[in-house]
């Protein structure tokens, strides 16, 4: 990746947050507004990006490609899962913190930030790559998610629910992939209207995130020194270590390129989000999200050198 090509597209992201922020603090971008646009992108956008990639018959990207980033994408998130269990204990946080440090070491925003991140930079060559991350990431998140969330719960009865990982991020996940091993050829109209849909990831979803920053105050954001280590030790000392050890067992920039991007992304709203809807303590994920999400335009850009 070239070091000049990721500042300048984390230059922008951080432009369309700035444009975020001022629109919601103008009362223009209203939280029931935001999250109807979140579930655009979520539910339609997203999704488009993810089955675009697979339209090009020209791609360069083969199948056991797409098998390696699996096996890669596998390990990575072991590892961070490892890693989640002793962020905690390693940043000497209060115990009752543990679990939101947790969630943010596992889960990066693969979705809002990390597509169209790895759009911008890497094309859409490196999109399939991304549809496999996306796809193991909302399984952790219905499996393992759910229950770091709820295990400390007093009298908790939550169960896993499948139907759960029937969403439309899933869905066109496996889509993706069972369209590039099927060789599917998808009709021009359903192309170009997938396309014009896919083009609007980058500007909304950075613009969204602009507008949960305006919500949070911001002294309470910039004075949890914690959090600043927990944004060197995931957001920087991981990525690079990755970026170093996949230099050496891979010879391809696009899949070497997205893989390091993925693991140097910021903390995913899905915790939040489901700490929400169990009741579970909101404030430190909420904090974590938007500095990681803010120090994620310099954290990449420097991780960047390394690839």
């Amino acid at each position: 990746m070239s070091i000049q090509v990721v500042a300048s597209q984390m230059s922008v992201m951080f432009f369309f947050i700035l444009v975020g922020y001022g629109m919601a603090k103008r009362g223009m971008l209203l939280p029931m507004t935001c999250k109807q646009i979140s579930g655009l992108i979520v539910n339609v956008c997203s999704p488009a990006l993810l089955l675009t990639s697979v339209l090009d018959e020209n791609t360069a990207v083969s199948g056991r490609d797409v098998l390696t980033v699996a096996v890669i994408a596998a390990i990575l998130f072991a590892l961070q899962i490892l890693m989640g269990l002793c962020m905690g204990r390693i940043l000497h946080a209060p115990k009752s913190q543990w679990n939101a440090y947790n969630m943010m070491t596992v889960f990066g925003n693969l979705g809002f930030i990390g597509i169209p991140v790895a759009l911008a930079v890497l094309g859409r060559e490196c999109m399939i790559y991304a549809a496999v991350f996306n796809l193991i990431f909302n399984i952790l998140v219905y499996t393992y998610g759910i229950f770091i969330t709820t295990k400390d719960m007093d009298g908790a009865d939550v169960k896993f629910q499948p139907k759960k990982m029937l969403n439309t991020g899933n869905i066109a996940a496996v889509l993706t992939i069972v369209i590039f091993f099927g060789k599917i050829r998808v009709p021009a109209v359903a192309a170009s209207a997938l396309q014009y849909m896919a083009n609007a990831v980058t500007f909304l979803s950075v613009l969204v995130i602009g507008a949960s920053v305006a919500r949070v105050p911001l002294k309470s954001i910039f004075t949890d020194i914690r959090i600043y280590f927990f944004i060197i030790l995931r957001m920087l000392a991981f990525p690079i270590l990755t970026a170093v050890v996949m230099n050496i067992l891979l010879d391809d920039p696009i899949m070497t390129g997205l893989t390091v991007l993925m693991v140097a992304m910021p903390a995913a709203n899905m915790p939040l989000m489901m700490a929400e809807q169990y009741d579970q303590p909101t404030d430190l994920l909420s904090r974590g999200i938007v500095l990681s999400t803010l120090c994620s335009v310099i954290t990449i850009t420097i991780t960047s050198i390394f690839v």
